[in-house]
């Protein structure tokens, strides 16, 4: 009987431990438990399974945390990059760094606030850059716990790149959200290019709050950039003519009805989208705008009709 007990205690003393150390399995944003578990079983296998057929992958992506630490040393704005060395480890980089954000961090050891970040953020955008779907489960669990707004924006970037219906519906719902989060989210918004999104900015250009629409304004010229729309990647999505529509519409009446700084950036934007309709929407405006936005609209006219983008 006593030994039945000891035999009890020590199974219950070992599954305590195991559970305590699959709790306290944390990534650089994800904990062990914030996946679903189906998801979480998934990754881990196919962690497991990479690591054994691109172990060089694991070994490239293992330093990049010193390559953050020396990008952020040698950083002359306000913010260091990765993402392109993290981009050209190609495809067999996936998993190696799914792991590092979503199951193993690496020991943070000397690494500065800004450093951290940069690992964070460059991660998660090189996973955007490969436009894998099997990121998905990691990207959304992402979204839902993060509040590091340059983290966050990084996310819902790399999240709209796969650009399939799933994604773009909880973009739009999470864009819709009120709260200190919103912000960033709007700001990667325009990497989903999709005709949902550019309709959810579209209202959302009618904000008010001037800080808010400067991002909108900026995720519009995104969502419609006609350079990036020429792609292969964004040009498999037939919507080109309604996100680049509804965006040039927005932007017209954000660049009537609003001055100063933001109608300038509204301005930029319409370059960058360059719809066919948009001299045409510029002018039906000029025959209802004061003298001052008259002579704003003829001077964007002539950069519209000279601008490289064409």
């Amino acid at each position: 009987m006593k030994t039945s007990r000891t035999l009890l205690s020590l199974s219950l003393a070992g599954f305590l431990l195991s559970s305590a150390a699959a709790a306290q399995a944390r990534g650089l944003v994800l904990t062990s438990t914030d996946l679903p578990a189906k998801d979480r079983t998934s990754l881990q296998s196919a962690i497991k399974k990479a690591r054994a057929a691109h172990p060089v992958a694991f070994e490239r992506v293992a330093k990049a945390p010193q390559l953050a630490r020396e990008m952020d040393q040698q950083k002359r704005g306000r913010a260091a990059t990765i993402t392109l060395p993290l981009k050209a480890i190609g495809a067999d980089g996936l998993f190696p760094m799914l792991e590092m954000l979503a199951v193993q961090a690496p020991k943070r050891g000397d690494l500065n606030a800004s450093a951290w970040t940069t690992l964070r953020v460059g991660l998660l955008e090189a996973v955007g850059e490969l436009r894998d779907a099997r990121s998905k489960p990691v990207l959304l669990a992402v979204m839902k716990r993060e509040k590091k707004f340059e983290v966050l924006r990084a996310a819902v970037e790399a999240l709209g790149k796969l650009g399939d219906d799933d994604s773009a519906k909880q973009l739009v719902n999470l864009a819709k959200q009120p709260g200190h989060t919103q912000l960033a989210v709007l700001a990667g918004l325009g990497e989903c290019r999709r005709a949902v999104v550019a309709k959810e900015l579209a209202r959302q250009s009618t904000t008010s709050d001037e800080a808010k629409l400067r991002v909108v304004v900026d995720s519009l010229s995104d969502v419609a950039n006609s350079w990036a729309w020429k792609t292969p990647a964004v040009a498999k999505v037939k919507e080109e003519n309604e996100v680049r529509g509804v965006a040039a519409t927005a932007l017209v009446n954000v660049f009537v009805k609003r001055g100063g700084y933001v109608r300038d950036k509204a301005g930029r934007a319409l370059i960058v989208v360059d719809h066919p309709h948009t001299p045409k929407l510029l002018r039906v405006a000029r025959a209802h705008a004061d003298p001052r936005t008259q002579k704003q609209i003829d001077d964007l006219l002539q950069q519209l009709a000279n601008s490289p983008v064409r």
